[in-house]
């Protein structure tokens, strides 16, 4: 998962549906496309030890359709917060599944590829949980500048979200096979291989980024149920937003005085 798609995932669940719109949250088009994301992803699984050409196909469907189950929805008003679950969980599954299967084929990492999973995983759930409760699932606030850059600056997340993919299929596809030769400055370098060195610095750097927000939202949830206990119990909710109504329906306001 991925950022460029936390601004798509947020106006999932947000944007209004069209008047009249007496189908099940089930049957939305975008939702259905989700199904088939999962039944690539069970391909993937089925196959990745034994075909890698097939299994890299099969997760590179998968993440094309995430790109477009989100126009979907916006397009046909299908919008909803079960689709934005459901969308999420599955991009988390797909790196989680990569990355099993990368730790059979690279025994000697398996702890970094259990990190990474780890990581990527608690990162973005943190990110959707402290969206989801405090902040109306308005996942662009945010309050830090690495952060800011992250989920409001398209470009660089760009390299980041296909980065990251780039960089765990490339090893994939590369483990006992380089690829097709590359001609670089007078050297044959593997395909993979050059994938993944290009693609390394996005990827680890994205980890990084969601060990900070994973760090910072915990903080912030901590330091928010400490000044609630020490203020004599409340909602924890009351220290950090409160809503408020304006021409265009309720929305959130930012409370920080006992922030600075």
């Amino acid at each position: 998962m991925d950022l460029q798609n936390q601004r798509k995932k947020s106006n999932k669940s947000h944007s209004p549906h069209r008047k009249g719109n007496t189908t099940h949250v089930l049957l939305y088009i975008p939702n259905i496309i989700d199904y088939i994301r999962i039944l690539f992803l069970c391909l993937f699984c089925y196959v990745a030890r034994t075909d890698r050409c097939a299994a890299a196909l099969c997760y590179f469907v998968s993440f094309a359709l995430d790109e477009l189950d989100g126009n979907l929805a916006r397009y046909l008003g299908q919008t909803s917060e079960f689709g934005m679950l459901l969308d999420i969980l599955i991009d988390e599954a797909s790196v989680t599944a990569l990355c099993h299967v990368l730790a059979t084929f690279y025994p000697v990492y398996t702890l970094a590829f259990q990190m990474f999973s780890i990581l990527d995983f608690c990162g973005q759930w943190s990110i959707y949980h402290f969206a989801a409760r405090f902040r109306n699932n308005d996942y662009k606030h945010q309050d830090n500048w690495l952060t800011k850059i992250y989920f409001n600056s398209y470009v660089p997340n760009l390299f980041w979200v296909y980065g990251n993919h780039v960089f765990l299929l490339s090893l994939y596809l590369g483990h006992g096979d380089p690829g097709p030769t590359v001609p670089i400055a007078g050297w044959q370098v593997g395909l993979w291989n050059l994938l993944a060195y290009l693609s390394a610095p996005w990827a680890v750097s994205r980890l990084c980024i969601m060990l900070v927000t994973l760090v910072d939202r915990m903080y912030r949830l901590a330091l928010m149920q400490h000044r609630s206990s020490s203020q004599g119990g409340g909602d924890v909710n009351g220290h950090l937003t409160r809503m408020t109504n304006g021409t265009n329906g309720a929305h959130i306001q930012r409370l920080h005085a006992n922030d600075d």
